[in-house]
């Protein structure tokens, strides 16, 4: 099966070398006279979760893959960026008091939004079952599903603020091709596309890939085959869509994992219970749990090389996504 690896490769040594360099001397420069009070940064890497259509189990694959990085030490954050229909604190039993919308200054009301006082993602995290983080997502504003680009670029940003807590930042946006879903794979170092063996599903996912490909330059996609019979299936589904990118967009995305249709994951639902959490031997819990090794691995997760910056001051925001991004996918040796 290919890796994540392929599809994440980073710069060479020497680029990276120079990268860091660059970035000592952004933090020297910005501000010498607090150099004292200067605090170390890890670059968190940010995984987005995009699907080309609906119903295809990509907030059930974002929760429990959540719980599985949890679980081997991972210090992980999920962000619902479905703006609008998020549900990801359903599937974990949970009633939040605040969501994504008040890291914009705004709150539900009656179906609409209002202005509020501003709260950070970190404000607004959640304890969720499994040792992990949440952000809880927008719930029936739908005005949410129709931000600005402004307001779209403050929700990337905004991730700064659950990053200096977090090993990887996970952000599960919603189906299609929305805008914020662009703007999520973007700033992302590795977009997840969730795909099912389903002819819709298959060609909406090269769809999001084209769109994502064209619209934003350097971005980095793999796929995750959900609800498949087992590894054969999945290299199939692969290589259908990998076949037509290769095609028409001159690259292959990688398949970085697959995930066994497993009945389990439809009661876990009922249960609003992550399926890893009450069937962790299932199918498709020992699947979302060798997912989130070759994530750790290959993001080299909790390992990435510290830089020292402004306190206060995110990182993303100082020196750019894509240069973080770069430095993120060079493996530590």
């Amino acid at each position: 099966m290919s890796t994540i690896g392929a599809a994440i490769s980073g710069a060479p040594r020497d680029q990276a070398s120079r990268l860091r360099a660059m970035m000592g001397a952004v933090a020297q420069t910005a501000a010498p006279e607090q150099a004292p009070n200067a605090e170390p940064r890890c670059i968190t890497p940010i995984v987005t979760i995009a699907s080309g259509k609906g119903g295809v189990g990509k907030t059930t694959l974002s929760v429990n893959l959540a719980v599985a990085l949890a679980s081997i030490g991972t210090r992980t954050t999920l962000v619902d960026a479905d703006l609008g229909m998020a549900n990801a604190d359903v599937l974990c039993g949970l009633a939040p008091t605040h969501r994504l919308e008040r890291t914009l200054g705004l709150r539900e009301q009656d179906g609409s939004l209002a202005r509020a006082e501003p709260l950070t993602m970190r404000d607004i995290a959640v304890d969720a079952p499994g040792g992990f983080k949440l952000v809880p997502g927008t719930v029936g504003a739908a005005t949410m599903a129709e931000l600005s680009e402004t307001d779209r670029s403050a929700l990337v940003r905004a991730i700064d603020a659950v990053e200096r807590d977090s090993d990887v930042v996970l952000v599960d946006t919603s189906a299609g091709l929305g805008g914020h879903v662009a703007s999520f794979l973007g700033a992302a170092d590795i977009g997840l596309v969730v795909v099912v063996p389903e002819p819709t599903s298959i060609a909406d996912a090269y769809a999001l890939i084209k769109a994502t490909t064209r619209r934003t330059v350097g971005v980095r996609l793999a796929l995750v085959v959900n609800q498949v019979s087992g590894e054969r299936e999945a290299v199939r589904v692969h290589a259908r869509i990998a076949g037509v990118c290769e095609k028409f967009l001159g690259f292959r995305p990688a398949l970085v994992g697959w995930i066994a249709r497993d009945l389990r994951v439809a009661r876990s639902v009922r249960e609003r219970r992550p399926v890893l959490l009450s069937h962790p031997k299932s199918p498709a819990s020992l699947r979302y749990a060798v997912l989130a090794r070759r994530l750790r691995d290959d993001l080299a997760l909790r390992s990435a090389e510290l830089v020292t910056v402004r306190a206060g001051r995110g990182l993303l925001a100082r020196f750019g996504r894509s240069k973080a991004r770069d430095l993120c996918a060079i493996r530590t040796t």
